[in-house]
């Protein structure tokens, strides 16, 4: 696995983070008091990812968790919340003919991934495997290659998060 440098959090991410009961929840609360000291932001994630978790609260007409999760769709000392941009919804067309598999909430995540420059990109989503590239040099954007990597939310790789954010 490459370095991590900074990492794009996928929606299934905060879920858990409000609604899990597992060990990661405990890694991810740990990873968030870390970066809480730092000068730059290391997560990032989509106004995409808003809309995606206050489903099931609004089914439920659940108004604790639609307060929890629209505390996350803002950006802070912690984290980076990206806009669905022109630009981006671009960056997932080309990853959509790229990755024939990869359906349009999931291109628009990765795509913010890499345009926010991040190295990976945390999810539960089996849907999501291995490394995104994409290959730009249209409407001024300059050519070449960009990446990021999907890694899942284990006890392991949030340990490598919470030491890659010192």
């Amino acid at each position: 696995m490459e370095e991590i440098r900074r990492v794009y959090w996928d929606t299934n991410i905060f879920i858990n983070l409000v609604q899990g009961k597992d060990v990661v929840r405990g890694k991810l609360e740990q990873l968030l008091s870390r970066i809480r000291r730092r000068e730059q932001t290391f997560i990032v994630t989509s106004e995409l990812t808003y809309a995606e978790t206050i489903v099931f609260p609004y089914r439920e007409k659940n108004e604790r968790l639609m307060a929890l999760y629209e505390n996350w769709s803002y950006s802070n000392a912690v984290l980076e919340v990206r806009p669905v941009t022109r630009r981006v919804l671009h960056q997932a067309a080309v990853l959509r003919a790229e990755y024939k598999s990869l359906k349009l909430p999931d291109a628009i995540h990765i795509a913010t991934a890499i345009d926010a420059d991040c190295t990976h990109v945390l999810s539960g989503d089996l849907g999501l495997s291995g490394e995104y590239k994409l290959f730009l040099g249209r409407y001024g954007w300059s050519a070449g290659s960009r990446a990021v990597e999907v890694v899942r939310p284990t006890v392991e790789i949030v340990d490598r998060l919470i030491e890659a954010s010192s």
